[in-house]
């Protein structure tokens, strides 16, 4: 929790999630044009430490919770 603390400051500053996503680099990169629609991987420019441990922390949640294991699984 302070890592997100200290990486995201004040949250208030993100009106969208979507902003907040870009923020961390958890939004996959979009190739498009006119006529293709491609979507890539996450981006690797951003937050390197806050998306690592947001990405360990949803690993553990997965294993942990039944739940989150049963939506993983599908």
């Amino acid at each position: 929790a302070a890592v997100l603390i200290v990486e995201i400051g004040d949250i208030s500053r993100f009106k969208k999630f979507d902003r907040l996503n870009s923020f961390v680099g958890l939004c996959p990169m979009e190739h498009s044009t006119g006529e293709n629609d491609r979507k890539g991987s996450i981006t690797t420019r951003q937050h390197r430490r806050l998306r690592y441990m947001l990405v360990e922390a949803a690993w553990v949640a997965v294993r942990t919770d039944p739940a989150l294991t049963l939506c993983y699984s599908r």
